[in-house]
């Protein structure tokens, strides 16, 4: 069961993720 905590986790990385992918070209991006 997912808590809010987890909910805004979630909401953190994936805001952080598209901010690096604007900043970063997809194949620029490390893996």
């Amino acid at each position: 069961m997912r808590t809010p905590f987890f909910l805004i986790l979630d909401a953190i990385i994936f805001i952080d993720v598209s901010g690096c992918q604007w900043r970063l070209l997809p194949k620029e991006y490390p893996k």
